[in-house]
């Protein structure tokens, strides 16, 4: 089933070392595919995204407790980085926003995991500063509500 995908990802690896291949599953049944060939895909990658609801999920299957990366949890209140296999635990917690300053909540979450990958790939901050990149452009996300221009969250950076 992931074959063509793992290939690809295989390939690209190889051509570049220093690639970083994320997943972000995006839904909770991924959970139950823990077949071995969505296992051997997420061993391909170094970070996965997963919201609380999908952590849990995950955390329970053989697909986190295989994986050599780093997890990224996304939460209302946050973000945790850590990796099963051991390794540095990173939990920044920010006070939830009032439900009253949220215009929109969709698609938050893929906002904070490009805000990550955006600052990790641009080499100038470690998986912290990325982090906090990653929730603040999420935040910012959940505030204006309408989908923002780099230019309204260039101080961010």
């Amino acid at each position: 089933m992931f074959a063509p995908l793992r290939r690809i990802l295989r390939n690209a690896n190889s051509a570049n070392p220093g690639l970083l291949i994320s997943l972000d599953p995006g839904a909770i049944w991924s959970a139950r595919l823990a077949t071995d060939s969505m296992v051997e895909l997420a061993e391909l990658g170094d970070l996965i995204f997963l919201n609380d609801g999908e952590a849990r999920r995950w955390c329970a299957s053989t697909l986190v407790r295989t994986f050599s990366g780093i997890v990224m949890e996304k939460a209302v209140d946050g973000a945790r980085a850590y990796r099963y296999l051991g390794g540095e635990n990173i939990d920044l917690c920010l006070p939830p926003l009032a439900d009253r300053l949220i215009r929109d909540p969709v698609g938050a979450g893929d906002i904070f995991a490009g805000g990550v990958i955006a600052a990790l790939a641009g080499g100038r901050h470690d998986l912290r500063k990325a982090m906090e990149v990653g929730l603040q452009l999420a935040r910012r996300k959940l505030i204006m509500g309408e989908p923002a221009c780099f230019d309204d969250c260039a101080d961010v950076w």
